[in-house]
């Protein structure tokens, strides 16, 4: 093989083929492992629900059916024997074998006193080996935070030392952001138990900054290759936002916030870091590139081994690398050779051991993501791509198989994740998909070339840029156009409904061309028909499902902000994205902000705050936890601690509430926000923080003041809302944000329902297009006082009141702002 022949190879071509398509491929029908895999993924599922003894028990039960089952097969060697109880054995020997290494990770993780520690909120002294390097949290505090996992080893609790080997979580602030893998960190810190089942026994958090031991050897060196390479790429004036780093070598720290949420809505997320296809390209290119330099097939298949090897440990060895290496090495065999009916076994045996090895994986979206994008490339990858060779060249027919493959495979599980569909995935992945590989191998070798001699990386560098930043506008294009996402009914039927989409999409592929045989007229017909019926009925169901989730005829397309008719309260909602929502105030009545948020079609909940604990603000907040995901619960009071209708609600959804205060910021979707109000002291959970009597006069007063921030057709809209303050509030807010009254703001929410008591200075200085009122028909309060609303009609200020309107939104349009009922 010689290098010219190296492109064409990539792609697992072979030059005599290139003019002909490919035969008929046979398709994978080796499912005979298909039931060990499922027997070990249940295991799995149990094994992690249950304490470590029972695990162990049941691991003995299965270990005693499958000794049992064999000796029956030894004794009875007769055909029917064979046929009933051959089959046993697999499943029963891989669900033992996941279920005794549960048990045993279980028994060796719980082992020492840090469970119980959790369990009791105390204070230890711990020394912690990190398994991940630091992550920052996006969204979080005002100030740095940062995440990573590790392995408590040893430590003390009331001056009594132990040892141990518990994985935990570790958040932590600015003083951990250099921390990684193979440091050494003593910290004093308090432990609490993990808010949802999983590997980690406890959440670590620090008191104190930590004492790190820095790694030593290969672990320094390649965490010194990393920082070095995203240091060089982002000096480089390139427009790929950080993209490179997170292609390259899964540093994905440096990614731009704006980038990421448009590679989300194109389906290019797994480019943001390493995946897969990664490690696929790493182990294609060193094996190909050895066979080009002549050596035997053994010699090349070790030395592709040894680069994929390499390649890892540089990225971090964690449990997500290793699934994705494996899971490209099988995948990218699969293309490679064709050989279908080995890659489907493999497969499974892979799901097997992982499993064995980390049973947690089970529940992971990223395990499951790999899993289903290899078994689309094994099971429909070779039925596509002879399908589109029929009308396309061998190498752009299996360039396009390979996404469209993987897409349709992972689409029931991202609507999972997401209830929306990514329009232009497919398009964009297939736009996207020839740079991949060249990106990748440029920045594996501007990483040795640092190594060896740094000059020589800049070329490669600006080499890798060149696809980074061709990615990074395709997401940027993709993400701009019309109907990039569109909903999708939510949960187990949106699952459904897009997995028969999916394969009705294959069976059109597959009926419309046959390869190599020429159809007469009459079978071309009935072919293509039969694809026309399948692509119209794959139609109607995608039409269903965006009809279903769309929202009602009465909710205006493109709105932003809604106010919600919940009688006399406040109830605000700010559109994040198909089926998501930041909500800000629940209202008094639980089915009235229910109501509201089904007629506005939200599912998902990225934030909800509560801006003070009067009960006209939080007493409906079930109502928004009703049949909804909500990822995040902040609130702000005068009070020391939380209602306990509110805690129990948190704490059935996994939430640990949290205190907001002035500095605060966050991000969800495309929107920001930043909170101005109230200032102090920063506080913690709500059990920990002091009352907050002492920084403001009232409860009225500690209301969370923020101001949002959301993208616009021509430029982003602000919109202040502002809770009950009242006018010394708004005063004191005034004078600590100068800029606020120079910039002023789209939107206000007028304070405290319209009140006399929340003033008309803020009106006056802020000057905006549109104010909020939420209050009650005919309520006995007077809200909006008379004067208030005159002095909003004297300043040309539109006032849109739920008490005229009830529920209704804002859009932002290139003529400004349009405010519009959900029966207009």
């Amino acid at each position: 093989m010689t290098w010219r022949a190296l492109p064409r190879a990539f792609l697992g071509i072979d030059a005599s083929t290139q003019a002909v398509p490919p035969r008929e491929p046979d398709l994978p029908t080796d499912f005979r492992l298909a039931p060990a895999a499922a027997a070990a993924w249940t295991a799995a599922a149990l094994a992690t629900r249950l304490p470590a003894e029972e695990a162990s028990a049941w691991g003995a039960v299965v270990a005693y059916a499958g000794l049992t089952a064999g000796l029956l097969c030894f004794a009875y060697r007769g055909r029917v024997a064979a046929a009933l109880l051959v089959p046993l054995l697999l499943p029963l020997a891989a669900g033992c074998l996941v279920m005794l290494a549960a048990s045993g990770s279980l028994a060796r993780f719980t082992a020492g006193p840090v469970d119980e520690a959790a369990r009791e909120k105390a204070f230890v002294t711990v020394i912690l080996r990190p398994s991940s390097d630091a992550a920052p949290v996006r969204a979080d505090y005002g100030e740095a935070r940062y995440i990573l996992r590790a392995i408590v080893a040893a430590g003390s609790r009331s001056g009594r030392s132990f040892t141990a080997a518990s994985p935990v979580v570790v958040f932590g602030d600015g003083h951990w952001e250099r921390i990684g893998r193979g440091d050494t960190v003593r910290s004093l810190g308090r432990l609490r138990s993990p808010d949802r089942p999983g590997r980690e026994v406890a959440v670590f958090l620090p008191a104190a900054p930590p004492v790190v031991e820095p790694a030593r050897g290969a672990e320094n060196f390649t965490r010194d290759l990393r920082r070095e390479f995203s240091s060089r790429a982002l000096a480089r004036e390139a427009q790929d936002g950080g993209l490179l780093p997170g292609m390259a070598i899964g540093d994905r720290s440096v990614l731009d916030d704006r980038l990421e949420e448009a590679m989300k809505a194109t389906g290019l997320t797994h480019l943001t870091a390493v995946s897969g296809t990664n490690c696929s390209y790493v182990l294609a290119f060193a094996f190909l590139a050895a066979r080009a330099a002549r050596l035997p097939r053994p010699a090349a298949a070790g030395a592709a081994l040894l680069a994929l090897g390499a390649f890892v440990f540089l990225v971090r060895p964690e449990p997500s690398v290793l699934r994705a290496a494996v899971m490209g090495a099988i995948g990218i065999f699969a293309v490679l050779t064709g050989r279908g009916r080995m890659s489907l076994p493999l497969l499974f045996l892979t799901v097997i051991v992982l499993l064995a090895a980390d049973p947690w994986l089970h529940s992971s979206y990223a395990f499951l993501l790999s899993v289903s994008a290899t078994a689309g490339l094994i099971l429909i990858g070779p039925l596509l791509s002879s399908r589109f060779a029929a009308v396309l060249p061998v190498w752009a027919a299996r360039l396009l198989a390979v996404p469209v493959a993987a897409q349709l495979a992972c689409t029931p599980l991202l609507v999972m994740l997401q209830p929306s569909l990514s329009v232009y995935a497919v398009p964009a992945n297939v736009a996207a998909a020839p740079v991949v590989p060249f990106v990748t191998i440029a920045g594996m070798l501007a990483v040795a070339a640092i190594a060896v001699w740094p000059p020589a990386a800049e070329p490669l560098l600006a080499l890798g840029q060149l696809g980074s930043g061709w990615v990074a506008t395709v997401a940027r294009v993709g993400s701009g156009v019309p109907f990039a996402q569109v909903p999708w009914l939510p949960g187990a039927p949106g699952a459904a409904l897009a997995a028969a989409l999916s394969l009705l999409v294959v069976l059109a592929v597959a009926a419309a061309v046959r390869p190599q045989r020429a159809a007469g007229p009459r079978r071309a017909v009935v072919r293509f028909g039969a694809a026309a019926l399948c692509l119209v009925i794959g139609c109607a169901l995608g039409a269903a499902g965006v009809i279903l989730l769309q929202p009602r005829s009465g909710v205006p397309a493109g709105w932003v902000v809604a106010a919600c008719d919940v009688g006399q309260g406040d109830a605000f909602v700010v559109n994040t994205g198909p089926g998501r929502a930041l909500v800000i105030d629940a209202g008094p009545d639980p089915g009235a902000v229910d109501e509201c948020l089904a007629d506005l079609a939200v599912t998902v909940v990225d934030l909800l705050v509560v801006t003070h604990l009067h009960e006209d603000h939080y007493a409906g907040a079930a109502g928004v936890f009703e049949g909804r995901q909500v990822g995040e619960l902040r609130y702000s009071s005068g009070e020391p601690s939380l209602p306990r209708e509110l805690s129990v609600l948190a704490r059935a959804a996994g939430l640990e509430p949290v205190r907001i205060a002035a500095g605060d910021f966050g991000r969800a979707g495309g929107v920001q926000w930043e909170a101005l109000w109230p200032p102090g002291p920063r506080t913690g959970p709500a059990d920990s923080g002091p009352s907050a009597g002492a920084w403001y006069g009232n409860e009225n007063d500690a209301s969370a003041v923020l101001l949002v921030e959301i993208p616009g057709p021509v430029r982003p809209a602000t919109v202040l809302f502002t809770g009950d303050i009242e006018q010394e509030a708004s005063r004191r807010l005034l004078s600590g944000y100068p800029e606020l009254a120079r910039a002023g703001v789209d939107v206000l929410k007028v304070p405290h329902h319209g009140a006399r008591n929340g003033g008309t200075a803020i009106i006056k200085a802020l000057r905006p297009g549109v104010a909020l009122i939420s209050s009650g028909e005919g309520n006995d309060y007077g809200h909006p006082h008379p004067q208030v609303v005159a002095d909003l009609r004297r300043q040309s200020v539109y006032a849109a009141r739920t008490d005229r309107l009830g529920t209704f939104t804002i859009a932002l349009g290139t003529a400004g702002l349009e405010v519009r009922t959900l029966t207009d």
